[in-house]
């Protein structure tokens, strides 16, 4: 349901609702309006008489008015699978409503601007355990709240079932076990350097304590720290290893902690095993390049931790500037015998690899004006 301007929506809402009676119902409701008008009230009492047939939900800008309708749904959306919430009120959320939804499997919730998390949190303790079977979860938060070290953490929130993990929610992070868990996605709105620096530190604890043998793909969006060291070896089941940039700085710490992170994706023990994840079979490395910052991390021991998995690794993937320097003859020898052993390297979504030479800087400038992030990746090659 929309906020348009109708002069009398109901006997439409009305029809559809009677017309579709054997069916379920996905419910999409927007109203941007904050007082709520009566005729509004009508639809939404109409549709919360039907919420029994609710398959999925997606809720946003909804006022306390319209929150506090939803509490009447409590207990009875038995067919609820789907729910998403965005923009919910400053001084209350929604997911209350719906503790008791034994077939709830997948939740997301984006905050509104000016969200303190702890409220958010409050509510969502007892709601987390109710829903037992919960499969996904993506909790975004668009800045850092100063409220985070204010809370709680002796609550603990155990989500037997859930097997994805999608957000940035620091405290969230802090209380949750989730035994199960196959993908974890930390996904930063600001930018690199501006993230809590123990926040990795917070997902490895979080990885101790789940004993999450079964994670099998790691993103880590806008946010790299020297913890990753300790990470990485608590994963011997992970294929896919994602890091993604919304912008680069060459030279900064990031590129040091990169080299680190080679260096022991590298390293073997006596028998000559890899020590750690032995069995990743993508990585993935992307930067949206802005101005034109080199990704100078990507040199020699980059191409050693490669070429010490050709067995396992099938695909690698770089986005971003890489000097056409940076490399050796003999190291871009072994990188070619890679490429005919099979293994997809691709630069800028260029396969394979061309070591051949590079793009001129109008090429470059118009590809980088081009540049957007996440939805269209850089397609710059490198410097001549």
């Amino acid at each position: 349901m929309y906020s348009f301007r109708r002069s009398n929506p109901l006997p439409l809402l009305r029809t559809c609702l009677a017309r579709s009676r054997r069916h379920n119902i996905s419910v999409f409701f927007d109203y941007l309006v904050p007082t709520v008008e009566e005729k509004v009230k009508e639809m939404v009492h109409l549709l919360i008489d039907n919420c029994e047939r609710w398959h999925s939900l997606e809720i946003s800008n909804h006022c306390l008015e319209i929150h506090d309708l939803l509490g009447k749904v409590r207990g009875r959306v038995p067919n609820l699978k789907s729910l998403v919430i965005r923009c919910e009120p400053a001084r209350a959320s929604p997911l209350a409503a719906f503790e008791f939804a034994p077939q709830l499997r997948t939740v997301k919730v984006h905050d509104g601007v000016g969200r303190r998390q702890g409220i958010v949190l409050t509510h969502a303790s007892p709601f987390f355990g109710q829903c037992h079977d919960l499969q996904t979860f993506t909790r975004l938060q668009r800045v850092p709240s100063p409220y985070a070290d204010l809370m709680q953490k002796s609550i603990p929130i155990i989500l037997p079932e859930l097997r994805h993990f999608h957000g940035s929610h620091r405290d969230l992070i802090q209380r949750v076990t989730t035994p199960n868990l196959e993908s974890f996605h930390l996904d930063m709105f600001f930018p690199i350097r501006s993230f809590y620096d123990n926040l990795l530190l917070n997902i490895r604890d979080l990885f101790i304590r789940s004993r999450c043998l079964g994670l099998s793909k790691l993103t880590l969006s806008n946010a790299v720290t020297s913890h990753i060291l300790d990470i990485l070896p608590l994963l011997p089941g992970l294929a896919v290893l994602m890091f993604q940039f919304s912008g680069w700085r060459d030279g900064g710490i990031e590129e040091e902690i990169f080299r680190s992170m080679f260096q022991q994706m590298t390293d073997v023990d006596e028998v000559g095993m890899l020590k750690v994840v032995p069995n990743l079979r993508e990585f993935s490395f992307k930067v949206a390049q802005r101005h034109l910052s080199c990704i100078l991390c990507l040199d020699g021991i980059f191409l050693d931790m490669v070429a010490s998995r050709a067995k396992t690794l099938e695909k690698v993937e770089a986005i971003g500037t890489v000097p056409s320097d940076i490399w050796s003859s003999k190291q871009v020898s072994v990188f070619e015998g890679l490429l005919k052993d099979g293994m997809d390297i691709s630069l800028n979504s260029l396969r394979p690899w061309d070591f051949s030479g590079g793009l001129d800087d109008s090429i470059i400038a118009d590809h980088c004006v081009k540049d957007t992030w996440p939805r269209h990746i850089s397609t710059l090659v490198r410097s001549p």
